[in-house]
């Protein structure tokens, strides 16, 4: 085999290994359990979000994609609205959704920032700041 060739070979052998060595990196960040929270958040914002024109039956069947996202037991607080401090069960979040989107005509949550994310072994702590249209 020619010196050329042989060069050639580490090129790529080398160009692979750093390919893989990038995609190993992203997949330890993509599915690190803050990353993940991050998403989750993200995706509960979107799924408290209702866009204008969709029937009542889509509305509802919002409130089953919602269960999967929390948590049995959620603590929620809050400056701008005291009333909604504490803990609250998933069934009970559910049934205030389930209320928001008979209610409402265009509920809107958007996040803003995370103010902090923290992962223990037993539990998760989400801040965000968001903003909320209802």
């Amino acid at each position: 085999m020619s010196k050329q060739k042989e060069r050639t070979i580490m090129k790529k052998a080398a160009l692979a290994f750093i390919v893989l060595l990038f995609a190993g990196a992203f997949a330890l960040w993509w599915f690190s359990p803050k990353q993940v929270l991050k998403r989750k958040s993200s995706t509960l914002l979107k799924t408290l979000t209702i866009e204008p024109g969709g029937g009542q039956a889509g509305r509802q069947l919002g409130v089953y994609s919602l269960g999967p996202l929390l948590a049995q037991e959620v603590e929620l607080e809050s400056e701008t609205l005291p009333e909604v401090n504490g803990s609250h069960e998933r069934s009970e979040l559910e049934s205030a959704y389930s209320t928001l989107c008979k209610h409402a005509k265009q509920p809107r949550f958007t996040l803003e920032h995370f103010d902090r994310v923290d992962v223990s072994d037993t539990q998760a702590e989400v801040a965000l700041t968001l903003n909320a249209l209802v």
